[in-house]
Formats: C-alpha cells, structure tokens, sequence
C-alpha cells in the first residue's frame, strides 16, 4: 500500500511536469525573454544589447542561455528544449542525493520513494519553476554536484568542485548562497583546506568571467551585476520577508525532518555529509527569503533552500528508521504529511501559470504564423520570434525595469508610432495609457483579438 500510495503521489506530479514541459506558452514572463536571448545567441549574436538604451532589460546570467543557444543551431526555438535541460537538471539533482546522502542499505528503497516524494512536493510550492525555461534548477544541480565532491576529501576534486560552483554563478547568481556554507564545512575540518577552496574559486571565476565575455559578447558583466543590485536597489518590504520567512509553514513534512535533523546534532555531526549541508542551510535560507521577497521574485526562488530542506530531512530520515520499530505506520505517518503539502492551487498550476498565458496566446502565435509581413510586439519579443518573424529590440518589460526613466516608455512609444512595421499586437493591460497617438490609429486597423491581445495591421 505504501509504495502504491508513493507512486501514485510522484506519478502525479511527473503527469503535470510532462504537461507542462511540452505545453506551447510561457509560464512565466521570463521564459520569453530567455528564449529570445538563446537564439541571439544561436545566430552568433551577442546575448545581452546595450545597457545604455532606454529600456534595456537585465535578466539572468548567460551561461543557461548560451547553452540553449547551441541547442537552437540544430532545432527550432520552442520553450521545449529549455524545460527538458531543467527537468533533466531536477533529476540530476534528485539522483546526487540519492547517491551520495543515502547511505543506509537498510530501508533504502523506501527512503529513496520518500525523498523522491519529498523533491516532487517542493514542485508546486515553488510554481514549478525547477522545469521552467529558466536557469534556476540547472545552477541547483552544478552546486550540489561542486557540494558532493567536496565529500571526497581530496585536492583535485576541491579544485573541480571550486570550478564548478564558480560556473553555477553564471548560470544564476544564486550560486553563491552555498559557497560560504561550503568554506565553513571545509574550515572546520581544515582551515588551511578551506583557504585553497577559497583561492581555486577566485581563480576559477577569473577564467568563468574571461569565458563569458568572449562568448556571451558585450555588456556581459553590466549585466551580470546590474541584476545583483537590481535586487538590492529595489528594496525588501518587511511584509514580503516575513511571509518568505514563514513559507515553509506550506511544507510541514519537510520542517518536520530539518527540525529532527537539527535536533540529532549529536548523533549526525560524526556524518561529512551531515556536517556538509549543516553548515549550508542557514545561508541557502537567507539567500532565498531575500531574494523571493526582493522585486520580480516569489516563491519560485526559495527552491534553493528547499532542496536543502530535503537533503537534511533525508539524513534525519535515515536516522530515525534506524531506531523506530513500527515502521508501516511510520511511513504511513510520512506520506500522510508529503500529500497534506498538496494545495488548492494544484489543478490551475496543470495548464497554465498565470492567466494570459494560455490558449489565447497560442491562437495569437497561430494567426501570426500565417500572415506576411514585418511584426512588432513591444512587451513580448518571444510572440514574434514563435511567429516566425524575430524582432529583438529589446524593450521587454521596458517601463518596469527601470520605472523612474521616461525614456523608456518614450522610446516604445517612438517605435509604436514610426508605423515603419506591417502588424502591431499589443496587450491591452501592458501599454500605459497615451502610449499610441489617434493618427496611428487611424493608419492600423484592428484584425484580431485574443483574450488581452489586440492585432494590428497596417492599411497601405
């Protein structure tokens, strides 16, 4: 009964992540935008345009693009590609736990049901973003794989291990939550030890940074950095830090396991693994609260501390079933707790993310598909590059990265109103009122609507 339980609890979410990876829109905003940046990149471009053009937004690190970029030499661009490397990533991840925190041979099959269970439960309490098109779970996987070398207790592997979570950075900034978790590990065991980590990380960010500049080409490192004081420069509202800090409430059976977890200190420290992800919690927490509740974040970014979550409450597992002796009714009492992370939230998250994003966009691609001419699509470049006619200019999300500059709302509305292009599709809630001026109304004539979005074509 367990195992059937089990399995049909990671069925069920594995259904979702297939639904979700093969659906033909975004998710999430970003997606587009990323998308866009790897077939810059596919043609030989450079990903990132000129910060000092109004508008110019900062997105991610360049490394997640650059290698879907390589993908889309060979195959059409569609979200596709990105979801299948992250959902490969998020079993990477899964696999490395399982690999090297299990060590029980007792009970192991039952502890790996369980954590699988444990990491498909984090899926929707983070809005799936582990198989979005986005970088955050293949920068997961590059630490926790820099992490698990560190387990080997050996110089060579320390200086892979150093390169490798240097590399995480440019996937995701986020990289750097683990990085003093991991030289506090290394300093209690050899101070001197840790000091070499330290040096072989600098060293290998040096070579990292020389790599993405030649590849990525220009403004890489503005925009690399803009995005770290982006998060600073638009502040944490104590409400949103709060309610990050408490959102693991959401999750009880993971705080149940990273609760027993710390309070078997005495009985875990003698563990390298143990002591390892110990000394990693605090800082994945800290790094995550703030960033989730810093601007254009949510709960999609507190998955680095829930993978940590996961990998400590695996060790308290392992702990406990060494000295429990009813265990049917303790793994009852466990997937009991796993099902109750289940929210109300599960059957929207099947087909869409948020509401513009679903089949109106895909009639809206669709139309656009078969239909001549040049397009321009101010808020969304990935419309036009899915329609076949890609248009970079770069003004995506143009008013909001930056909302003090006038400029940028001026210079989407210079392009609104050149009328220099065959079709405008604009969205209706995403234009700021006097955007488009009534003569170039009077030149573009309503085609098509889509849910929120309009079709323009010129008339000649």
């Amino acid at each position: 009964m367990f195992y059937a339980c089990t399995f049909l609890l990671i069925l069920y979410g594995m259904t979702i992540c297939v639904a979700r990876i093969f659906a033909p829109f975004q998710f999430d905003v970003f997606e587009g935008k990323v998308l866009c940046e790897a077939y810059e990149s596919s043609l030989g471009k450079s990903v990132y345009h000129n910060p000092e053009l109004p508008g110019a937004p900062t997105v991610y690190t360049p490394l997640y693009p650059l290698f879907i970029g390589i993908l889309l030499r060979f195959l059409p661009p569609l979200f596709v590609w990105g979801r299948l490397l992250s959902a490969l990533s998020f079993v990477g991840i899964i696999g490395l736990v399982v690999m090297y925190f299990v060590h029980e041979e007792k009970n192991k099959r039952e502890i790996i049901f369980i954590i699988i269970a444990m990491f498909v439960s984090t899926l929707w309490q983070t809005d799936w973003i582990a198989i979005l098109h986005k970088p955050d779970t293949l920068c997961i996987f590059l630490w926790i794989l820099a992490l698990v070398l560190l387990l080997k207790n050996a110089k060579k592997a320390d200086v892979i291990s150093a390169f490798l979570m240097a590399g995480a950075f440019f996937v995701k900034q986020t990289a750097l939550f683990p990085l003093p978790g991991a030289l506090l590990y290394l300093w209690l065991d050899k101070p001197r030890r840790s000091l070499f980590y330290l040096a072989s990380w600098i060293f290998s960010w040096l070579i990292w940074c020389g790599v993405v500049y030649l590849w990525a080409g220009d403004h890489v490192f503005f925009y690399v950095f803009r995005r770290l004081w982006m998060k600073i420069e638009y502040s944490f509202p104590l409400s949103q830090v709060l309610r990050y800090f408490l959102a693991s409430r959401e999750m009880p059976f993971n705080v149940v396991m990273l609760f027993l977890a710390i309070c078997m200190f005495n009985r875990l420290w003698g563990h390298p693994s143990y002591r390892l992800m110990l000394c990693n919690i605090p800082f994945l927490f800290v790094g995550s609260v703030i960033t989730a509740s810093s601007w254009t974040a949510g709960a999609n970014s507190m998955l680095p501390f829930y993978c940590g979550m996961v990998i400590l409450g695996a060790l308290a597992l392992m702990e406990i079933l060494k000295v429990w002796q009813g265990r049917v009714g303790l793994y009852g009492m466990m997937l009991l707790l796993i099902i109750f992370q289940f929210d109300s939230r599960m059957p929207y998250h099947i087909s869409k993310s948020f509401g513009r994003f679903d089949k109106d966009f895909v009639g809206l691609v669709q139309f656009l598909k078969k239909q001549e001419g040049s397009m321009y699509c101010p808020t969304d470049n990935v419309v036009t590059l899915l329609a076949g006619r890609h248009n970079y200019e770069d003004l995506f999300l143009a008013w909001e990265i930056d909302p003090g500059r006038t400029d940028c709302v001026a210079r989407v509305k210079e392009k609104i109103n050149a009328c220099d292009v065959d079709w405008l599709i604009l969205h209706k809630t995403e234009i700021p009122p006097g955007t488009i001026k009534e003569n170039t109304f009077q030149i573009y004539e309503k085609k098509k609507e889509f849910g929120e979005w309009e079709v323009f074509k010129k008339n000649y």
